[in-house]
C-alpha cells in the first residue's frame, strides 16, 4: 500500500506510551481535537482505537520501542488518522483474510477497512517505523 500525499493540515498529534492504557488515551485525544458532535467522531474513535491496540499489541517491544504516535489531519473532505509506531520485525501488518464470528480478536484492520471505505494503508518511515493511516469522509 502506498503512502498518501494530498495536502493536509494537522489539527492534533499526542505520542502514548505503548501499554493497555493507550487505546483509550487515544480516543481521548481524537474527542478533544474533534470535539463532540463532529459528524465522523465515533467513527475516528474506533478507526484510532484499533489502529492503536494493533499497535500495542503486535509490534515487538524493547528499549526506545515503547511508544506509538497519533496523529490527525483534515485534507478536502476527509480526516485522516496516522498511527505510528516503532515498526515491527515483520515486514508488513498481518491482515487476516476473514475473521470467523467466533473468536475475539483479528477484526481491527476489517474494521478500520470498512469504516473508511477501503482508504487506509501502510508504509515505512524514513526512520524505519511503521505509519498505518486512514482516511474517514467528512
Amino acid at each position: 500500500m502506498l503512502m498518501r500525499t494530498e495536502a493536509v493540515t494537522l489539527i492534533g498529534a499526542t505520542r502514548l506510551r505503548r501499554g493497555d492504557k493507550a487505546p483509550k488515551q487515544a480516543r481521548a485525544a481524537m474527542t478533544w481535537w474533534l470535539t463532540t458532535g463532529h459528524a465522523v467522531l465515533l467513527d475516528a474513535q474506533q478507526v484510532v482505537s484499533e489502529l492503536v491496540t494493533n499497535a500495542c499489541t503486535h509490534v515487538e517491544g524493547g528499549v526506545h520501542r515503547e511508544w506509538v504516535m497519533v496523529i490527525a489531519s483534515r485534507g478536502p473532505g476527509f480526516l485522516r488518522i496516522e498511527v505510528t509506531d516503532p515498526g515491527a520485525f515483520a515486514s508488513e501488518p498481518h491482515v487476516p483474510q476473514c475473521p470467523s464470528p467466533e473468536i475475539e480478536s483479528g477484526r481491527g484492520i476489517h474494521i478500520v477497512r470498512e469504516l473508511s471505505d477501503g482508504n487506509w494503508g501502510t508504509f515505512v518511515n524514513s526512520a524505519g517505523h511503521r505509519v498505518v493511516w486512514a482516511d474517514l469522509r467528512c
